[in-house]
């Protein structure tokens, strides 16, 4: 998922509801989400006591490596 803003906010969220269900969503304002992804549904050795995290991928071969510039997560119930 790519988060590219003038303001350099990038906001990523994931939304469990009821049953399990996940769907990831990103924004670059902090109002208008787009959703990113498909769903899925967390389960008992699918997704469940998962760690959260955050990782880049430089997708062009030869260039020098990236890198990311992560503030903090939170985590509401």
């Amino acid at each position: 998922m790519a988060c590219k803003s003038r303001s350099g906010l990038g906001i990523f969220r994931v939304v469990v509801k009821e049953g399990g269900i996940c769907s990831f969503s990103y924004s670059t304002d902090g109002r208008k989400f787009k959703e990113s992804g498909m769903r899925f549904n967390a389960r008992r050795g699918k997704w469940i006591g998962a760690k959260m995290g955050m990782f880049i991928l430089n997708k062009t071969p030869g260039s020098e490596r990236s890198w990311v510039d992560l503030d903090w997560f939170r985590v509401e119930k």
